[in-house]
């Protein structure tokens, strides 16, 4: 039984806890400058603890420190600067024990994401390299993040940045104008408008700016903007208490957004209109046409599924996860000529994706060359031990020598790492069920059943096993 592929980014809730818990943290250093005594201890220990919390969410979490001294100098009362410079060493001492604290971990996920090596293997682009990677984030910082706080459009789950190079892209130094621009202007406004400045600070000053020294596979993701848009949020709230109709310019600011909202979330709804919106603003980037073909190979559109993954095989002949899904549709067709033929083609690139193996096993499989389907499960296991569908093919191979026992075996293995499989209930109960055990067959159905509620084979063989 072949596997499908897809890869995608999606952020999940932790997101949102960790800004909960930032926010909630500002809030606290804000309102703890303006009070005294045991008081404003007690709300400094507050903002403390919600900065951790954030921490140990989600580390995006590194610049609360320093956004938090922003706030101390910007909105404490301008007469109490030694509780200022405490204040600030506080901060700062916080910043050096988390750091400090969480050195080893940061290290390991900075090695891990540089590598990028499941990516790699599935025929991905290689982490950019560090430079490259924080001229690039600072670039994107001013031409995809800072104008898309205040106006979201033209948004993208997977946008196609330029990487730069070197200091002689006009985009990087047209963003460090700006970037200092805004320092400048922090400066300048501490006193005349400190909360505009306030709103500034929080944008220079945010997750973005510490996703700049560490390298990801992504520079730009929709989701590490949450945080940062709190400034811009402070910024147009500011601008709006000064017009002549702060009410309704309010109220129009808002219904707009609202729009906006909703108009995103038609696209996100699906993931296939998601990805198409991806591949739509970025045309010649390739995850988004590999995800579309996983999306419709999953949901039984071959033919839309074939012509994505040639997209992406017209631009990288040799991409391994490519030339495995199509493999595996062309297996799911039954045209084991054509499988054979894509999987060799990666085969002979001497891949490193598991998948490939784990498909061709399937064609030997089903040519009955049972130990070259074997020698070539054996490769996946070795690229990764707990990688799915391995253990499952090794029981189909066994089932098909009439070894019903070792089949078996390998069925409850696969289960192990992979207990929602479906395909390997239904191969377990119907092994159980040759091996003469119904009551384990029996079992299995019934968990297929739950799996699958509308399958009709499924209730008919639950049936004969209940006469």
């Amino acid at each position: 039984m072949e596997e499908k592929t897809t890869v995608t980014y999606i952020a999940g809730r932790s997101s949102s806890l960790c800004a909960f818990f930032y926010f909630a943290a500002l809030v606290f250093v804000v309102q703890s400058g303006g009070r005294n005594g045991p008081s404003h201890a007690v709300v400094l220990l507050l903002a403390i603890a919600c900065g951790v919390l954030a921490w140990l969410v989600k580390q995006d979490a590194v610049t609360l420190p320093l956004a938090a001294i922003g706030l101390v100098w910007l909105s404490w009362p301008r007469n109490t600067v030694r509780r200022q410079a405490i204040g600030t060493f506080v901060w700062v001492a916080i910043l050096l024990a988390a750091l400090l604290f969480q050195r080893g971990h940061i290290a390991a996920v900075e090695q891990f994401t540089r590598e990028n090596s499941s990516l790699v293997a599935a025929g991905f682009e290689e982490t950019i390299p560090l430079t490259p990677y924080l001229l690039t984030s600072i670039k994107e910082l001013t031409t995809y993040y800072l104008w898309r706080m205040f106006v979201p459009v033209h948004l993208s789950v997977d946008p196609d940045p330029t990487i730069i190079h070197n200091l002689a892209s006009p985009g990087l130094w047209i963003s460090l104008v700006v970037l200092l621009s805004l320092c400048t202007a922090i400066w300048m406004l501490r006193k005349s408008r400190p909360v505009l400045a306030v709103g500034i600070m929080l944008i220079v000053i945010s997750p973005l700016s510490a996703y700049a020294a560490f390298p990801l596979a992504d520079v730009v993701a929709e989701h590490r903007a949450y945080i940062s848009t709190l400034g811009a949020v402070i910024i147009m709230a500011a601008v709006l208490v000064q017009t002549r109709y702060p009410v309704v310019l309010s109220a129009v600011a808002l219904m707009s957004y609202f729009w906006l909202t909703v108009d995103r979330n038609l696209v996100w709804r699906d993931e296939a209109t998601l990805w198409r919106d991806a591949a739509q603003k970025a045309p010649e980037k390739l995850r988004p046409h590999l995800n579309l073909g996983a999306l419709y190979q999953v949901r039984g559109d071959n033919q839309q599924a074939i012509k994505e993954y040639e997209f992406v095989l017209k631009r990288v002949p040799k991409h391994d996860a490519a030339l495995a899904n199509l493999g595996s549709v062309y297996l799911a067709l039954n045209q084991v000529d054509q499988a054979e033929t894509m999987l060799n083609r990666a085969i002979t690139a001497q891949t490193h994706f598991p998948n490939t193996y784990i498909n061709l096993a399937v064609v030997r499989l089903r040519q009955g060359r049972f130990e070259d389907a074997r020698r070539l499960l054996k490769e996946a296991e070795a690229l990764n031990p707990r990688q799915p569908m391995v253990h499952h093919n090794l029981g189909d191979i066994f089932f098909n020598e009439h070894h019903t026992s070792q089949a078996i075996v390998e069925y409850l293995a696969e289960l192990q790492i992979n207990p929602g499989s479906p395909i390997t209930h239904l191969h377990l109960a119907m092994a159980y069920e040759a091996s003469g055990s119904p009551a384990d067959s029996l079992k299995h159905y019934l968990i297929l059943q739950r799996l699958q509620p509308a399958n009709t084979e499924v209730q008919a063989a639950i049936r004969h096993l209940q006469q």
